[in-house]
């Protein structure tokens, strides 16, 4: 079986430094919008969850629920495409 090629593209960037944006511009401009695959941000997932960032767990529950989420979303995908996987990271 022939293993999955994609390529991972991190987007870094404080809180409302356009990561987000760029994500949804991408897919709603490119003709080739499938080729991207945008995995969503963890962070302001467990943000609604109602944790805080106060909290010394909360990092490495971040880092857990990124990694977790961009494994689903590669799972999901149709294993034949050749993917280029964008990532939104939250750095302060």
């Amino acid at each position: 079986m022939k293993k999955r090629t994609y390529r991972v593209i991190a987007l870094t960037g404080g809180p409302c430094g356009g990561k987000t944006h760029f994500m949804r511009e991408l897919r709603e401009q490119d003709s080739n919008a499938d080729r991207w695959l945008l995995a969503p941000e963890a962070a302001p997932l467990l943000f609604a969850a109602g944790l805080s960032a106060n909290e010394k767990a909360f990092q490495l529950s971040v880092v857990r629920l990124q990694i977790a989420l961009e494994e689903a979303c590669l799972a999901a995908a149709n294993p034949k495409q050749v993917l280029n996987v964008i990532v939104a990271r939250l750095t302060h």
